[in-house]
C-alpha cells in the first residue's frame, strides 16, 4: 500500500470534483492511502523537505511547462502520475520516472493503478547512524522551481476569486506577510509591501460589512496598477501589497502607481456621500525586505512609520 496525494486545480478535499473521487475510489479499491491537497501546498511542502507521500497524482492544464518543471525538480524522490487533456504535454520533455496519463472517462473505466507499483519508498537505515545524501538537483534548478511556483500560487489566488472561492481569493493581510517572508528566508529573495490603512471618522459606529465595502472599493482601484506576480492582501481596515522580488527602488515605483491609484479613487468616491461621510484619513507606507527587515513585526514597524498622507 502507498499513501498517495491528490491534487486538483478546480476542487478542494471538502468538495471533490467528479474527476477526483472517481481517481479516489480506484486508488482505494487498490489498497492505497489517499490525502487530497492543492497542487500548490504539494510543491510547497516539497520545497522545504518536508512532503511524506509515495506518490503524486498532479493535475497539469494545457500551457503549464512551469509545474512539469516544479515536479521535476522538487518531486524527485515520489512517484508522480501528471494528469493531462490528450497532446497538453506534446512538446513538453517529461521528467524520468514520471507518468502522463490523459483524461479520460474514468465512470467507464478505472484510473490506471500500475504507475504505483514503481513508487520510491523511503528504506529504514540499516546502520545505526544516518548516512549523507547529496542533493543531486542544481541549487538554480531548485531556486528557479521555487520562482515559477510562486508564479503559480499568485495565478491560483486569481482564480479562485474568479471562480466562485472569494474566501480564498481574499488573502489575510498578516498570514500574507508571514509566508512571504518564510519564502524570502528559505530562498534568499527580496520583495517590497506597501500598507494603505484606511481610517474611519466614527470607528464605534462602523460596522464590519461597512468596513469591507471600504476596502473592496479601493481595491478594485489599486488591482490594475499591480503586476501580475504581485498579491494585494487585506486586513481588519487596511490592504497590503506584496511586490514580488523588488529592491526598495522599485517599491518605491510601485508605491507611487499605488498612491495616484488612490488618489483617483478618492475622487471617484465624492460621488458617495456615504463613502465619504465614513472615510477619514488614509495613509500609505512602504518597507523592503531585506533592506527594512527581516521579520513580519519589523517590516510593518518601518511601513507604518514611514507612512505618508495620501487623503485627510
Amino acid at each position: 500500500m502507498a499513501s498517495v496525494n491528490l491534487t486538483c486545480t478546480s476542487c478542494t478535499a471538502a468538495d471533490p470534483c467528479e474527476r477526483c473521487r472517481s481517481i479516489s475510489r480506484a486508488l482505494r479499491s487498490a489498497g492505497h492511502a489517499i490525502t487530497q491537497s492543492s497542487r500548490y501546498d504539494a510543491l510547497r511542502a516539497a520545497t522545504v523537505g518536508a512532503y511524506g507521500f509515495d506518490a503524486c497524482v498532479l493535475t497539469v492544464t494545457r500551457h503549464e511547462r512551469s509545474i512539469v518543471d516544479a515536479a521535476g525538480a522538487l518531486l524527485g524522490r515520489a512517484r508522480v502520475a501528471l494528469v493531462v487533456e490528450p497532446g497538453a504535454l506534446a512538446q513538453t520533455t517529461i521528467p524520468k520516472g514520471f507518468a502522463v496519463i490523459e483524461v479520460n472517462d474514468w465512470k467507464r473505466q478505472s484510473f490506471p493503478i500500475d504507475w504505483i507499483s514503481a513508487a520510491i519508498v523511503a528504506q529504514p537505515d540499516l546502520e545505526e547512524t544516518r548516512s549523507f545524501e547529496e542533493i543531486t538537483v542544481p541549487p538554480a534548478d531548485i531556486d528557479s522551481a521555487r520562482r515559477r511556483l510562486k508564479l503559480v500560487a499568485r495565478r491560483a489566488q486569481r482564480d479562485l476569486g474568479a471562480t466562485g472561492f472569494p474566501q480564498e481569493a481574499r488573502l489575510d493581510l498578516l498570514a500574507t506577510l508571514e509566508d512571504e517572508v518564510a519564502w524570502a528566508k528559505m530562498s534568499g529573495g527580496c520583495f517590497g509591501l506597501v500598507l494603505v490603512h484606511f481610517a474611519k471618522k466614527d470607528a464605534q459606529r462602523s460596522s464590519a460589512a461597512g468596513t469591507d465595502e471600504l476596502l473592496a472599493f479601493f481595491r478594485r482601484h489599486i488591482e490594475p496598477v499591480v503586476r501580475a506576480s504581485d498579491v494585494i492582501a487585506q486586513g481588519s481596515d487596511s490592504l497590503l501589497v506584496i511586490v514580488a522580488e523588488a529592491v526598495p527602488e522599485q517599491t518605491d515605483v510601485a508605491a507611487s502607481r499605488i498612491k495616484k491609484a488612490l488618489r483617483r479613487a478618492l475622487k471617484e468616491a465624492e460621488g458617495d456621500k456615504a463613502l465619504t461621510a465614513a472615510l477619514g484619513r488614509v495613509t500609505l507606507g512602504e518597507a523592503a525586505y531585506p533592506s527594512h527587515g527581516t521579520t513580519r513585526a519589523a517590516l510593518l514597524a518601518r511601513a507604518t512609520a514611514a507612512a505618508i498622507t495620501v487623503a485627510r
